[in-house]
């Protein structure tokens, strides 16, 4: 997945990332209840793909580490 930076324009809404998605921020996998925002960043040749952040603060990274 692109790089916080690489995100064009807004997020878009808060949702629920698919399993095994990781949050830009933190770099930590999101679990399946974690409400997260939605963005696109632009890939060559695919075109555009989902990325996801954590829409509140990122958990604790001892909290992740265990899942």
């Amino acid at each position: 997945m692109g790089e916080a930076t690489d995100v064009d324009g807004e997020w878009e809404y808060v949702t629920y990332a698919p399993r095994g998605e990781k949050c830009t921020a933190c770099r930590c996998e999101v679990q399946p209840l974690d409400p997260v925002r939605r963005s696109t960043v632009k890939r060559e040749p695919d075109g555009p793909v989902a990325v996801y952040r954590h829409a509140g603060e990122c958990p604790p990274l001892t909290q992740t580490a265990t899942a």
